[in-house]
């Protein structure tokens, strides 16, 4: 039996190919490392299995539970929110047939359904896209989180049997959009109140029923952009007592989206152009597909640290 041995250093990959170009039928491997692909033009068997398909055919068929060095990869992903989650204003290109299993929620009829066409192409569905996730856009254009107090004619997130109650029964990862419309149309309230008539008290009632039927997902509360200063701190408050993570784009060190807090000071020019490049309409918080994507690579690089 002929050996040869060959240490690879420093190497940052997820996969090693060999490429054998001979008789040989078998090759062993140390088990250090973590993904193994050996192929070549005749039968290459790795722990008894025969290789014979191609690199490609492969990937398209790896299984989600295999360790590819992606925590992502095949996960599923529900995004909750308001017009910005949903993805309104997206017009054209920015509208895609959907390449993953996706999934839309109405709050007029209480249920989901699958996205064939047109799926406007909003930073949840990028983050899906990219990992090939299982995907539900929870975002309903003029919800608040509220469910009364408002005066929204759009069904509140927290209302009673609403749609914090007919999330998909297997959820990875969750993450709760909103403040736009609560700071438009509702009240803030305080961090003690227990009733859906305000800001805090709307987190109150769902984030419990959340953490206890979704005791292993893991869950992210966003800062909203373009709200007022109480209803961001509401959400690091909330964050907070609720043992939960919580993405912020408004505090420092972090790319520059739509704002930050008054204590930072960024040049407004520079906040004028962002919001130039980044936004679907003038004057308006709908980000188009740059904003989105702005948005999405740094919340896809936030979840993969919760």
């Amino acid at each position: 039996t002929d050996t040869w041995e060959y240490t690879v250093t420093n190497a940052n990959a997820a996969y090693l190919v060999v490429n054998c170009n001979t008789t040989l039928t078998t090759v062993s491997i140390n088990k250090n490392i973590t993904n193994f692909l050996a192929l070549d033009n005749s039968r290459i068997i790795v722990d008894g299995k025969d290789l014979d398909e191609t690199v490609e055919e492969l990937r398209s068929t790896m299984p989600s539970d295999v360790p590819i060095g992606n925590i992502l990869y095949g996960k599923t992903l529900v995004c909750c929110g308001d017009s910005i989650t949903y993805g309104a204003d997206m017009t054209g290109e920015e509208l895609v047939t959907p390449t993953i299993e996706s999934y839309q929620y109405s709050a007029y009829t209480k249920n989901w359904t699958r996205w064939t066409a047109n799926e406007p192409a909003a930073y949840g569905y990028q983050i899906a896209e990219r990992n090939k996730m299982k995907f539900y856009n929870g975002g309903v254009s003029g919800a608040c989180v509220q469910g009364s107090g408002g005066t929204s004619t759009v069904p509140g997130f927290s209302v009673t049997d609403g749609e914090y109650t007919l999330l998909p029964d297997n959820i990875d990862y969750l993450t709760l959009f909103f403040g736009w419309n609560d700071t438009a149309f509702g009240s803030l309230g305080t961090i003690n109140d227990t009733t859906n008539d305000s800001y805090y008290g709307a987190y109150n009632v769902v984030l419990p029923y959340l953490i206890n039927k979704y005791p292993y997902t893991k869950i992210a509360l966003i800062v909203p952009f373009g709200t007022d200063v109480g209803h961001r701190q509401a959400i690091r408050d909330l964050a907070n007592k609720w043992g939960l993570a919580c993405f912020d784009m408004y505090k420092e060190g972090t790319p520059l989206y739509w704002g930050k807090e008054p204590d930072i000071d960024v040049d407004s020019a520079i906040v004028t152009a962002n919001r130039q490049k980044f936004w679907a309409q003038a004057n308006s918080p709908h980000p188009n597909i740059h904003g989105h994507y702005q948005i999405g690579t740094m919340l896809e690089h936030f979840l993969r640290g919760i």
